[in-house]
């Protein structure tokens, strides 16, 4: 089939139109993308400093931070950590009344982000010294004993499975 000139200009017409549709689609999906992480970021750092604020009027006062949550989204998480890394306040896993370490803190969030996934110590070891020479699986068990004194009644949601490794049971 042979086509003329009119129907070969048809042609380039209509493709030069969906390439330029394509186009104008996906930068207003780009546009619509940023908009809206501009918006979160936004709405993320008003919350931040609501509570800057709150704890700057009431330092002392971790139960205000309780009720100031109430009017935040259920699923935005808290945590406040001291200057010397310690974790004092975690609206997730609800221990604040206890003073975590870092590197329990990073135990019990690998933990609980995974429920019911059982860790290794081996692979707590890569995941939370990452880089750190020396760590024995050992020095998991006696993080997590340490973790389980500071929980108290609450530490059967960190259980362990001989042989395996360590899980996190929210429903205990």
């Amino acid at each position: 089939m042979r086509t003329n000139y009119k129907q070969k200009l048809f042609l380039y017409f209509v493709v030069i139109f969906a390439i330029f549709a394509v186009g104008i689609t996906l930068l207003e999906q780009k546009h619509e993308r940023d908009y809206k992480t501009e918006a979160l970021e936004d709405k993320l750092n008003d919350y931040a400093n609501i509570v800057n604020r709150m704890l700057q009027e009431h330092p002392n006062e971790l139960s205000s931070i309780d009720s100031l949550l109430k009017l935040f989204p259920p699923n935005i998480r808290l945590t406040l950590i001291d200057r010397q890394g310690n974790v004092f306040y975690d609206n997730e896993i609800l221990y604040n009344k206890i003073l975590l370490t870092k590197t329990e803190f990073e135990i019990i969030v690998l933990l609980s982000e995974n429920k019911d996934r059982i860790f290794s110590r081996n692979e707590i070891i890569d995941r939370v010294w990452k880089e750190t020479p020396y760590i024995t699986e050992r020095t998991v068990d006696v993080h997590i004993t340490r973790l389980r004194k500071k929980l108290g009644n609450k530490s059967s949601i960190i259980s362990n499975r001989p042989g395996f490794g360590y899980r996190f049971n929210p429903s205990d």
